[in-house]
């Protein structure tokens, strides 16, 4: 429960930002607009899908990160970080980015269970 915890404090703003733009509007819609867009939970869910396919490359993600993990080990840690730490730190939020992908995807699940 506690890494659980760990990956979504490391990537709440993704996660924000994915509420914000897919489930956000779509309890819009089902709420005024469900007889005009039949399935449009559809459209939410591939989106989600091309979120993780065109913007979260995970190579480009773990070299982007390599130059800050450091950084902010030394702080927390109040040491030099190892490089297994890194490399775990640096998992941690490619995992951590993952299961927020995989949370939008049930929470727009639940919310079309509920509201269709």
């Amino acid at each position: 429960m506690g890494n659980l915890l760990l990956h979504i404090r490391l990537q709440y703003h993704v996660f924000l930002l994915i509420q914000v733009f897919t489930t956000l509007p779509l309890v819009v819609i089902f709420l005024n607009y469900k007889s005009d867009f039949p399935d449009i939970e559809y459209f939410f869910f591939g989106l989600i899908f091309l979120l993780k396919i065109i913007f979260f490359r995970e190579k480009e993600y773990r070299a982007k990160l390599g130059r800050t993990v450091s950084s902010s080990l030394s702080k927390e840690l109040n040491r030099t970080p190892s490089k297994n730490e890194i490399v775990q730190r640096i998992n941690t939020y490619v995992n951590g980015r993952d299961m927020v992908l995989g949370l939008s995807l049930l929470i727009l699940f639940i919310v079309t269970l509920i509201m269709a």
